[in-house]
């Protein structure tokens, strides 16, 4: 990766996590009282997400829907077996190597939202193309699927610590 490229890339995470925007000074009391303030916005924000996500995710089972999906488009083990260690492995593992620096953020949210969306959100749609070129191209279908399922993962990884964070404020 060229120097140019790198420091687009570097500006594009500050935009993205608003690093150059910081979280305002305030006292315990102060967050005590915004936290009792906002309580019931936040219980049923999380709760929606939170029933929206398994909802979506039942769709999508590791362990039951997506080998059955795999195992349309090829005979081929290695296949299933990697739909497994991608469901394990990739948004458990990523989590090891993001967690000290997004402890150190000022703010989480603009991590889950603004990041969230290209690593974890996005993503998802590839799944989508993957199951429309099923029938016509199996190869590639399983391809993109797999592309698409460890992007997703990673980037779920990538988050999800921010969102425990965030989750455990609220």
């Amino acid at each position: 990766m060229s120097v140019i490229s790198a420091g687009l890339v570097g500006e594009a995470l500050r935009w993205l996590l608003q690093l150059d925007r910081p979280a305002p000074r305030r006292s315990d009391e102060e967050i005590a009282a915004e936290v009792v303030r906002n309580y019931r916005w936040n219980f049923a924000v999380f709760l929606l997400e939170g029933a929206a996500f398994w909802f979506g995710f039942s769709f999508a089972s590791a362990n039951t829907i997506l080998p059955l999906f795999v195992s349309k488009l090829t005979p081929n083990p290695l296949a299933l077996g990697l739909v497994a260690v991608f469901a394990q492995g990739s948004s458990t593992i990523p989590q090891l190597f993001v967690a000290n620096p997004v402890q150190k953020l000022a703010r989480q949210k603009p991590m889950i939202v603004n990041l969230g969306f290209f690593l974890n959100r996005l993503p998802i749609w590839l799944l989508v193309v993957a199951a429309l070129l099923a029938t016509r191209s199996p190869g590639l279908a399983l391809v993109i699927f797999l592309v698409g399922y460890t992007w997703r993962g990673i980037g779920g990884g990538v988050v999800a610590t921010a969102w425990q964070e965030l989750f455990a404020r609220c």
